[in-house]
């Protein structure tokens, strides 16, 4: 009976092994390295938002590592280099750095790119209006620490009390030591950079009106479950305030009966003073609804509906002109690379690599396509025969020896 049992479990994972149910190939990159691989939204639909079951193979039909690249919002630090306006050197007194704030924005530090040195350096920081008068900022402070062993400068960042005047001066004192070459003066500017989400036309939309209940609704329907992270509208009407409800189909058991209904996910308004996004969170439907409360006003005219989705991107290292073939297979478990380790700080500059003729292949299609005899239908029914004889043969023992 054990081995019978072993014959089934083989035969079943077997056929597991043909659930393989979306393909897709990789455009030919013309560069080797890493490259960033967008997951379309028909490929996150087929995999059911699970990349576990994602897969890039090369020719040999092996895997290919991948990381899931976290798209959020990222913070990009760019360094904003000021011009010196005047660079004077008093030799064995002072070295004086005038910087413009000709725009006379408050700021009260200013980041320095200093050339490698063992030397600490005293300065002053001074404060004009018009590069004459100056008045007190910053008194024999000191930089320290001004040796970078990972690069051929330095960067240091020196505070002073909160200003707009016209002209800052930075006096370095030479009298102890050799002049300091200071090669920047900037400071670091922090823009938060947001990922531009996708537009996609899974769904179609009907807009119906009830007259009588003065309700507006708007019917989504696709042919597969998307993630929907957010719904702009674009309406006409000029002035409205209108309290809506995204809805949902649920079921229900009453009385042995699946009974289904309209569920409320989330209450909203549309406001003409305000972007009418609805912005959503792990929403993944093929069916819903909206309805908008009219009241005694006439119905909104709603010109467009734009339905997103934030991009999901997966890093790989591809090599120049080498096919590759991207699969969804339901069976994969959760993989893991040594990839993931070394994925770059920031992906934005990294080469993207598309994915084309993402299909549904059926099944038959599938054995074919595999090369390996023990891949194949016969032998996979071959298997089966075996098994219900085997497991046959023993069951008639087992009767024998019960009648015995």
């Amino acid at each position: 009976m054990k081995t019978s049992l072993s014959i089934f479990i083989a035969i079943f994972t077997l056929h597991l092994g043909f659930s393989q149910s979306h393909k897709g190939t990789i455009n030919p990159v013309t560069e080797s390295g890493l490259h960033k691989v967008l997951v379309s939204p028909e490929i996150r639909s087929a995999s059911k938002e699970n990349t576990s079951h994602f897969r890039i193979l090369d020719a040999n039909n092996k895997e290919v590592p991948y990381a899931v690249l976290n798209t959020e919002d990222a913070q990009v630090s760019e360094f904003i280099s000021y011009i010196i306006q005047s660079h004077v050197v008093i030799k064995d007194s002072v070295t004086s750095l005038m910087i413009a704030n000709d725009a006379k924005r408050i700021q009260n530090k200013l980041v320095l790119q200093i050339a490698n040195t063992s030397v600490n350096k005293h300065y002053d920081i001074s404060g004009s209006n018009d590069a004459k008068q100056w008045f007190g900022l910053v008194s024999n402070a000191t930089l320290i620490n001004l040796n970078n062993p990972d690069s051929t400068f330095v960067e240091k960042t020196i505070s002073f009390p909160s200003n707009q005047y016209q002209y800052l001066r930075i006096d370095f004192k030479d009298k102890k030591s050799l002049p300091i070459n200071v090669l920047a003066v900037g400071e670091y500017n922090n823009t938060l950079v947001g990922q531009q989400p996708i537009v996609f036309k899974g769904f179609k939309y009907i807009i119906s009106e009830n007259a009588k209940e003065k309700v507006t609704t708007i019917n989504f329907k696709a042919a597969n479950a998307y993630q929907i992270d957010g719904i702009a509208f674009n309406i006409k009407t000029p002035s409205y305030f209108r309290n809506a409800q995204l809805l949902v189909k649920n079921t229900q058991s009453i009385k042995n009966k699946e009974v289904t209904y309209d569920d409320v996910y989330v209450n909203f308004q549309f406001n003409s003073a305000e972007s009418n996004i609805i912005n959503l969170t792990y929403f993944t439907q093929k069916q819903f609804s909206i309805t908008i409360e009219n009241k005694d006003n006439q119905p909104l005219e709603i010109t467009d509906i734009i339905l997103f989705q934030n991009p999901l991107y997966v890093v790989t290292n591809l090599k120049a002109d080498q096919n590759y073939t991207v699969v969804v297979d339901s069976t994969y478990n959760k993989p893991s690379y040594d990839l993931v380790n070394f994925i770059p700080a920031t992906t934005n500059n990294l080469p993207e690599a598309r994915i084309k003729s993402f299909t549904k292949v059926k099944q038959a299609t599938l054995q074919a396509t595999q090369k390996a005899f023990w891949q194949t239908n016969a032998f996979m029914w071959g298997c089966i025969s075996i098994g219900v004889c085997v497991i046959g043969y023993f069951a008639m023992g087992m009767l024998k020896d019960m009648k015995g």
